[in-house]
């Protein structure tokens, strides 16, 4: 009887000290909060990334002031951050040809006043993504982006200018899908 007891109180102790699931997109689960350096961040929403008939990574946004309003979300200047679980092997020059392109789609006039921090971002990537791993970007203000790829530091890029312009390659006027856009953004 005593067994039962503690066995039943155990399990109930860790339905509610695991994080909630929030969410669940083609198979990809994200807890409804992130903590970055103590600040609590609400997940906002999950998209996925399609090119042609191929699935490549499920999207999702993490904010500290929750809004579906894409144009906050690129100046909010606070801890936010987009975490991405690719679906398939993503090769480098995919990889950096995507932001490269996303950059001059979404913040052409900020391109050439940026070189130097662009460069310096993709150069962090320096390996393929694989399927299951993740690439997540994080800004914190006064600090700038980091970026993490498969769990590990990539570096920093400094500036609320770089991290705007970073932004706008999800929720600005050219994303790489508008269901990608739509879904981070917590629009049905």
């Amino acid at each position: 009887m005593f067994r039962r007891a503690l066995t039943y109180a155990l399990m109930f102790s860790l339905l509610f000290t695991l994080p909630a699931i929030a969410a669940k997109l083609k198979g990809v689960e994200y807890p409804d909060k992130a903590m970055i350096q103590g600040e609590e961040l609400a997940l906002q929403g999950l998209g996925l990334r399609s090119k042609f008939v191929f699935k490549v990574y499920v999207g999702a946004l993490y904010l500290k002031t929750p809004t579906s309003d894409a144009d906050a979300v690129i100046k909010a200047n606070e801890v936010k951050q987009i975490s991405m679980t690719f679906m398939r092997d993503v090769d480098y020059d995919s990889m950096t040809g995507a932001f490269k392109e996303g950059f001059e789609a979404n913040a052409p006039d900020k391109v050439e006043m940026l070189e130097d921090k662009i460069e310096k971002f993709l150069k962090l990537f320096t390996e393929e993504v694989k399927e299951g791993q993740q690439m997540v970007l994080t800004y914190k203000p006064g600090i700038g982006t980091m970026a993490e790829q498969g769990g590990k530091v990539l570096g920093t890029i400094e500036g609320e200018d770089f991290m705007e312009a970073l932004w706008s390659i999800w929720f600005g006027p050219k994303p790489p899908s508008k269901d990608l856009k739509k879904g981070m953004l917590g629009i049905k």
